[in-house]
């Protein structure tokens, strides 16, 4: 369970927006989760909230640094959905495309429209 925070709700409980972060960081990455094989990409299953939030999750950005050297792409289009592919691999990437796509604006509280590449270090937004 969890509960949406206000400013005002940090101030009153006495932490600051660097505090909170750091909080948030340790408890995602408390946060049970699977890794899952679906033809050409990989998907993050968690519950079905903290999905796209994963994409900050310590232990899957050392799995992704493990496992994918040359980076990965991903899709976040929504809460529920983390979806991602190693760079360079064409019908992965077709497929990463799609599942923007089939989301695109159905969801209440859409969040990203385009891929992102994760390069070892940083996310950022692909471009191309």
């Amino acid at each position: 369970m969890y509960t949406y925070l206000q400013n005002r709700h940090l101030f009153e409980e006495g932490f600051t927006e660097d505090g909170l972060h750091s909080t948030a960081l340790a408890n995602l990455s408390l946060i049970p989760y699977k890794i899952h094989a679906n033809s050409n990409i990989f998907s993050i299953i968690a519950g079905g909230d903290f999905e796209a939030s994963m994409v900050l999750n310590k232990h899957i950005l050392k799995y992704i640094n493990k496992h994918f050297k040359c980076g990965v792409v991903a899709a976040i289009p929504a809460r529920d959905i983390f979806a991602f592919a190693p760079v360079g691999e064409m019908p992965a990437l077709r497929e990463l495309n799609d599942v923007v796509e089939r989301v695109g604006d159905t969801q209440d509280h859409p969040l990203v429209k385009w891929l992102i590449r994760y390069d070892g270090s940083h996310w950022s937004r692909l471009d191309g």
